[in-house]
């Protein structure tokens, strides 16, 4: 699991360090800065693609958008750009999580 984890964050990472600071706030969630980008969801997308492709039993709960029960018993809690509002002015301290 933890291989799979740091393969599928490897893997989406080097397109999210490219789009840092350069990806403006699409929409807010809780509060007015708990921002939401078309970043968060490519990187969700491609994080949710890849994990059931590896693991297609598997439940996955995702910040975004992402909600699947599984069949498994797995469940992965994804966060695609934990830290937006830091991935969005291009600082340091964002992650996938």
């Amino acid at each position: 699991m933890r291989d799979l984890a740091l393969e599928v964050t490897r893997a989406v990472a080097p397109e999210l360090r490219q789009l840092a600071g350069r990806t403006p706030a699409e929409d807010t969630k809780s509060s007015a800065t708990d921002l939401v980008t078309a970043a968060d969801r490519w990187s969700e997308s491609q994080i949710v693609s890849r994990l059931l492709d590896a693991r297609p039993g598997d439940g996955i709960l995702a910040e975004e958008e992402t909600s699947l029960e599984g069949t498994s018993g797995v469940r992965w809690i994804i966060d695609p750009i934990d830290a937006t509002t830091n991935f969005v002015y291009g600082l340091a301290g964002y992650s996938i999580s």
